[in-house]
């Protein structure tokens, strides 16, 4: 049967004792899974949870490591990447499992980490570094490996960032009145807004908050490997999506020019759209 039939045959309080009993007996072997990544998961976790020592699932267990780390995280009631881990260092699963022969491969350590956000990377290299210490492990490759990988991860963590949240935390309102100038027609005032400059401050608000949550993240790392991490580069942020928060402002009623004429007329919207399009 597949495993969410097995899910279904029992009662929510029976599953515990029913997954241990398939595990002793070898049955899991007959049952099928979405793909081999979830099979290997839960085998591993249960293993954990449990503390099942059975030299079977020696196997099931490095290739969840090596090709699984990670996978359905926070699904169902089994134990995240992180509690697995932990628990494989404490010394008995350790030994029986040969995980040593695991986390002095440098192949296997990149396995490891590829793939993996950034504070979750940053949690499994404190989590090994502290397995290293623990058994005096001496790993010359791992910090070079983990500034290589840490280095990816701040990339990523900053490229699929959704900088229109971050606009939404500013006064973008204020942001427009500093930087626009009134000009006159006849008895009407107008106000020229330098979007540009609005966006080129944003950039600026926004990198530096992301540069201190980034910061803060790695502040978490273990002493021993901290000093490895380069935040010299400049973060790159998405001015379209900037231009397209400020331009959710050029509504009626918006933008509150503060005693400097009636801008909320639908006339005054139009022109303001135009005038920044036309510039």
């Amino acid at each position: 049967m597949s495993f969410k039939q097995l899910e279904r045959c029992y009662f929510v309080h029976e599953l515990p004792d029913v997954y241990v009993q398939i595990i002793d007996s070898g049955k899991i072997n007959d049952i099928d899974f979405v793909n081999e990544a979830e099979k290997n998961y839960f085998i591993t976790s249960l293993i954990c949870k449990s503390y099942i020592k059975d030299i079977r699932y020696k196997r099931n267990i490095h290739d969840y490591l090596n090709n699984a780390y990670g996978y359905f995280y926070g699904q169902k009631d089994w134990l995240s990447y992180n509690d697995i881990f932990e628990t494989l260092f404490e010394k008995e699963l350790y030994q029986f499992y040969s995980i040593y022969e695991f986390i002095v491969e440098e192949d296997c350590i990149q396995n490891l980490f590829v793939n993996l956000k950034l504070e979750d990377l940053v949690c499994t290299i404190n989590l090994l570094q502290e397995c290293y210490e623990k058994y005096n492990l001496e790993v010359i490759w791992f910090k070079s490996l983990c500034k290589n990988m840490l280095n990816d991860a701040i990339s990523l963590y900053t490229e699929y960032i959704d900088v229109t949240d971050y606009c939404y935390n500013y006064d973008i309102n204020d942001l427009l009145n500093k930087n626009s100038k009134p000009w006159y027609c006849g008895d009407d005032v107008e106000y020229d807004i330098d979007k540009e400059a609005v966006v080129q401050e944003l950039e600026q608000r926004i990198e530096e908050d992301i540069k201190d949550e980034v910061q803060n993240i790695l502040a978490n790392l273990n002493n021993s490997i901290i000093c490895y991490t380069d935040l010299s580069n400049t973060f790159i942020v998405n001015s379209y999506d900037i231009d397209r928060a400020i331009d959710s402002y050029f509504e009626p009623g918006e933008i509150d020019y503060e005693g400097r004429g009636n801008t909320n007329s639908k006339e005054s919207y139009i022109y303001e759209i135009e005038a920044i399009f036309e510039r």
